[in-house]
């Protein structure tokens, strides 16, 4: 009894300690947005108190959401290795013998009678095509589903984290304009492109911010107004941008405004109008290709893990590669990682000359 009682003393302190360190990381980039603010809006300037508790609750939630994601992927992993195993063994499975053949063939069914079976075994071998491809592609779409987001899920973590990733980011593109607002001369190019870098992520996640919010169900007719809409967002947020070339300190200060305005009115749940009409007149809606990039990243996705379950590797690691490579591919391909990758390889290079 005491063994368990000092247990589950150590237990609850080690929880109020790590929940203390994630606290005061929150904190903290709460109070980073604020100086951003002030230097670039003015000293009386403060972002909004449900922007700062969206910014919060993304933060305490981002590990529980990341540890979710390895256990759908190692998950995703031990199906495939159960789907690859239960393939190979009907395909290796010996055929028939001669000798049932022939008496098949002496038991054929009378010619009136093989026309309506002809067509239910057709039907028969459709339903099995159909139930192989939901069986093999329902796993896939799961793991999808899970490293994406959804804000519906009951996973407080996971709704959290899908629902104030907007804000997040926006967070992370307002300190990219602070940071390039102060740079040197010889800084400030490479501040510009981390400014562009940023605005990209976040202007992906404004084209969903609809379905990240939770608010509208999947096949509804609301849809088609808030695409639109997001659609007018990013072209204003490009408009701003594109005045990065000419007054540069001014596009900075719009840019931090706008991101700004959009979070207040995203947490309070106005995705229809998350910038006014009269700031929109005048604009064309920015096309959004996020399903072609999941598509893409579907398809690394089930390429990689595929492509992983015919390495010669024991039994025993096989869930792990399959799903490192699976979560790897869907990295590269969904987010913004070959960027980096490539800019920190540029980095590189200017460095060696």
């Amino acid at each position: 009894m005491g063994t368990e009682t000092i247990w589950q003393m150590v237990s609850r302190w080690l929880r109020r300690q790590t929940g203390a360190r994630v606290l005061r990381a929150a904190n903290r980039q709460v109070e980073l947005l604020r100086r951003d603010m002030q230097v670039l809006l003015g000293p009386d300037s403060r972002p909004p108190a449900r922007v700062c508790l969206g910014l919060r609750r993304f933060l305490i939630s981002r590990r529980p959401a990341v540890a979710g994601r390895l256990i759908a992927a190692l998950a995703f992993s031990e199906i495939v290795v159960i789907l690859d195993r239960a393939v190979v063994s009907a395909a290796v499975s010996p055929a028939p013998s001669q000798t049932t053949s022939a008496s098949t063939e002496s038991g054929l069914p009378p010619a009136i009678l093989q026309g309506p079976m002809m067509l239910a075994a057709l039907a028969l071998l459709a339903a099995v095509i159909a139930a192989s491809v939901v069986v093999f592609a329902a796993p896939v779409v799961a793991f999808v589903v899970v490293w994406r987001g959804s804000a519906s899920t009951p996973w407080r973590s996971g709704r959290w984290v899908t629902r104030y990733r907007l804000v997040y980011n926006a967070a992370l593109t307002i300190h990219a304009c602070t940071a390039a607002s102060t740079a040197s001369a010889d800084d400030q190019p490479q501040r510009l492109r981390e400014v562009a870098r940023r605005l990209a992520v976040t202007s992906r996640l404004i084209a969903r911010s609809y379905r990240d919010a939770g608010s509208v169900r999947w096949p509804s007719h609301r849809r088609k107004a808030l695409r639109r809409h997001t659609g007018l967002v990013i072209a204003k947020l490009r408009l701003v941008e594109s005045r990065l070339d000419t007054d540069c300190d001014a596009a900075l200060r719009e840019l931090a405004a706008t991101l700004i305005a959009v979070c207040d009115r995203y947490v309070h749940g106005r995705v229809g109008a998350l910038l006014d009409e009269e700031a929109l007149a005048g604009l064309e809606p920015v096309r959004d290709w996020e399903w072609l990039r999941l598509v893409a990243a579907l398809l690394a996705c089930t390429g990689a893990a595929v492509g992983a379950s015919f390495l010669p590797i024991p039994d025993a690691g096989q869930p792990y590669v399959i799903g490192g490579a699976a979560a790897a591919a869907f990295t590269l391909a969904y987010t913004d990682q070959p960027a980096r990758a490539l800019e920190l390889w540029d980095r590189i290079g200017r460095t060696g000359a």
